[in-house]
């Protein structure tokens, strides 16, 4: 059975700038291209139209970057986006979730409203969120499958970021991160930060300058290194490149991972994520929320679901 990428549509060219990638990754996958749109029972009829001119230009000969015919299937549902995109998703039982996000005004002001928080919240299915930040002025679908290169999310992704904090948790996008890898050619490192614990006096005149955070960094990173590598070194079983960063510079863990991916471009960052709390809400403390909100990278997210969200 071909396995299939599914990618929600909501008829604007916002959502249809994932395709180029997504396309590439159905093409490394020998797999097949699901087109999702949810609408209004009236609009059933116009939203297969739609996603059948998408389909056709997808499979244009003409283009540089194409799908074969029949590589693509599209299906309109009636319904609110979350559950169709999500019930999809499990009947289909797809590899990834594609989909974009507007990076403007936050995490919280998604490309479909708050549908990709939704997603995210319920989803059984890896979601690679992809940004817009800023993206004014668009080129059409056939342009972008013409000239690929020029796509914004072409881009010949190297690296996976998986960030981890020593708990199962983080560790359960991994076997995403390594699907991803394979698909991509790319090189996972598994990034973690130390974070010193100061004692509360620290820095006031007079007291807390006994403390060594240097000499705990070091011990902390110690103490991380072989649970890190052990890691490292069951991915590089599997035919993958990895390697261990810890970075210990100044800011908080959100800050040093935002600086260090803006520093290993272009990568995508892979983290799980609990989704729950208020709409606008990852919660791996608040790093993930804040990570997706400053950064340019793409974010492959894995929801581990909490009793709260049962």
């Amino acid at each position: 059975m071909r396995e299939k990428l599914l990618v929600p549509l909501d008829g604007s060219l916002l959502a249809e700038q994932v395709l180029p990638l997504a396309i590439k990754l159905v093409r490394q996958l020998q797999a097949v291209l699901l087109l999702v749109r949810a609408c209004e029972r009236s609009e059933e009829e116009e939203s297969l139209a739609y996603l059948d001119r998408v389909r056709k230009t997808l499979e244009d000969p003409d283009l540089l970057l194409n799908m074969k015919p029949g590589q693509v299937h599209i299906i309109a549902r009636v319904g609110e986006p979350q559950a169709v995109v999500n019930d999809i998703a499990f009947e289909e039982k797809a590899a990834f979730i594609i989909m974009t996000t507007h990076g403007r005004s936050g995490l919280a002001r998604l490309l479909m409203g708050s549908v990709a928080i939704g997603i995210l919240r319920h989803s059984e299915c890896p979601v690679l969120l992809l940004h817009l930040h800023g993206a004014d002025k668009l080129d059409n679908l056939e342009l972008m499958l013409a000239d690929p290169l020029k796509a914004l999310f072409y881009h010949d992704y190297r690296r996976i970021v998986v960030t981890l904090d020593n708990s199962p948790d983080a560790e359960l996008v991994l076997d995403s991160a390594i699907k991803l890898a394979r698909l991509l050619g790319a090189k996972i490192s598994l990034l973690q930060v130390i974070i010193p614990n100061l004692p509360a006096d620290y820095g006031y005149p007079g007291l807390g300058y006994g403390y060594d955070v240097e000499a705990e960094i070091q011990v902390r990173s110690e103490e991380v290194t072989p649970y890190l590598e052990k890691l490292a070194q069951e991915i590089r079983k599997k035919g993958l490149e990895c390697d261990v960063v810890l970075r210990s510079d100044l800011g908080s863990a959100a800050e040093q991972i935002v600086r260090y991916l803006s520093q290993n471009q272009p990568c995508i960052v892979a983290m799980t994520t609990h989704a729950r709390g208020t709409v606008g809400h990852l919660v791996l403390g608040s790093v993930a929320e804040t990570v997706l909100k400053e950064s340019d990278a793409p974010a492959l997210l894995v929801h581990y679901p909490t009793v709260a969200n049962l």
